[in-house]
């Protein structure tokens, strides 16, 4: 089997060589092996993708004994079977046209069971791509009550994230503390100010001149980190950004607005969403560093492939 474990934990000495000492007592081969010391949180973590003729229960029985001196968070999955990600849309499509076209040529580790949408325009679209479309409307009065169906919905496909790919409607604190560091969002960074339904319009009134777009999670059941304009109070995954002047037209920089928030960001979305399932972090300041932090060393790493 090829098994991928991740593991974190305060820091203290000899977590390595336990780690790799279970791994052999399961008659596992470490093929790849990322490790990171935060001195700011005093959190050791480390994903070691291995190789082994061992049974899922059995490595994790052997590396649950061998580790648990050290009281850690661990998890092993296999890397064969691919997460799945519930997506999530409201009417506008360029994000989930990227999505589905990087899907289809074999770009993401993941699998799309259901689109969830609060409006039915882009019902055919996904149909058309062998896709599940659930409707669920979403008003003032019944927002409760589709957010307990939505996790509803989220059991019983057995979802590992969501992916908000223009999802138009804000989420309850409630409902992001209870799916924390499972929600993907893409946003239209460097715009912090202009909410609502024509951020472009008002960014372009006001004479902006660097524009982008920025795929952030949330972790936090803090009310300020709920809502989907809010990104600057969530940790961001990556940014992507361009310049513009006042002679570049309204209908440019809006082209250029769309593009952003499509594929770059979506495909990193994803590699973020399979870090962010194998570890946890706080919602504070310590967190928010540690995060930072984490993605530098594991991404350089390439501890998180797309293929």
């Amino acid at each position: 089997m090829d098994l991928i474990a991740t593991l974190q934990c305060a820091d203290q000495r000899g977590i390595v060589h336990a780690m790799t000492s279970s791994v052999l007592a399961c008659q596992g081969n470490i093929v790849e092996n990322q490790q990171f010391t935060d001195p700011v949180t005093n959190s050791f973590v480390m994903r070691t993708r291995f190789e082994t003729s061992a049974s899922l229960d059995s490595a994790h029985k052997a590396l649950s004994e061998g580790l648990a001196k050290f009281n850690p968070e661990l998890t092993i999955r296999d890397n064969a079977s691919p997460k799945r990600a519930l997506v999530m849309v409201t009417k506008e499509s360029h994000c989930l046209r990227d999505l589905l076209y990087l899907l289809e040529l074999g770009e993401l580790p993941i699998q799309i069971p259901l689109v969830v949408g609060n409006h039915q325009e882009l019902q055919s679209l996904v149909e058309s791509n062998g896709i599940k479309f659930r409707y669920l409307p979403v008003s003032s009065e019944n927002k409760a009550s589709a957010e307990t169906q939505l996790l509803s919905i989220i059991d019983s496909e057995k979802i590992d994230f969501l992916v908000l790919a223009r999802y138009m409607q804000i989420l309850s604190p409630d409902f992001c503390d209870k799916l924390s560091n499972r929600i993907i969002n893409i946003h239209h960074s460097f715009l912090p100010g202009f909410k609502g339904a024509k951020p472009y319009h008002q960014a372009h009134a006001k004479g902006v001149k660097i524009i982008g777009a920025t795929a952030h999670f949330f972790v936090s059941s803090s009310k300020k980190c709920a809502c989907r304009c809010t990104c600057s109070m969530t940790p961001c995954a990556e940014t992507y950004s361009s310049k513009t002047t006042h002679l570049d037209p309204f209908s440019e920089k809006k082209r250029s607005y769309l593009k952003m928030e499509s594929c770059f960001l979506i495909s990193i979305s994803i590699s973020c969403a399979i870090f962010l399932k194998e570890f946890k972090f706080s919602s504070g300041i310590l967190g928010k560093i540690a995060i930072a932090r984490k993605f530098a060393i594991i991404l350089l790493a390439s501890g998180l492939k797309l293929k």
